[in-house]
């Protein structure tokens, strides 16, 4: 089982309740689970904190090259991303007219979804 289908899985019990299929494949095979659960949370990339744009794939690096440390010992605060499932947005380009008529300042109106379907029914609902 994969990341995302574990994920996918953990969202629909949440939603709608759990199900008979779901709740024996995972008493079945409970490492399954935690291999899954833990490759989810595993870090993937490190960065300085004051510079999360400059991710790296190991801690030694963000200390090689985001630190200046003189010889000696030192504590460092290096930060963790992980991966996660891509996220769909539904988006809405605005007119200078249309952002008069909403009283925004925004030109984007942006809404998070769990799946493409589900975006682009978001933005079916819009145009309704």
């Amino acid at each position: 089982m994969t990341t995302t289908e574990l994920i996918a899985r953990l969202r629909y019990t949440a939603e709608h309740g759990p199900l008979v299929a779901y709740e024996a494949d995972m008493i079945a095979d409970p490492a399954l689970v935690a291999d899954a659960l833990e490759n989810a949370m595993r870090p993937q990339w490190f960065y300085h904190p004051d510079y999360p744009e400059y991710c790296k794939f190991d801690p030694s690096e963000v200390i090689d090259e985001d630190y200046d440390f003189e010889p000696g010992f030192h504590v460092a605060e290096i930060q963790c991303a992980t991966p996660l499932p891509s996220i769909w947005c539904a988006v809405q380009i605005l007119t200078d007219d249309e952002m008069e008529a909403l009283g925004t300042g925004d030109h984007v109106v942006c809404t998070e979804h769990a799946t493409e379907a589900e975006a682009r029914a978001a933005l079916e609902k819009r145009h309704d």
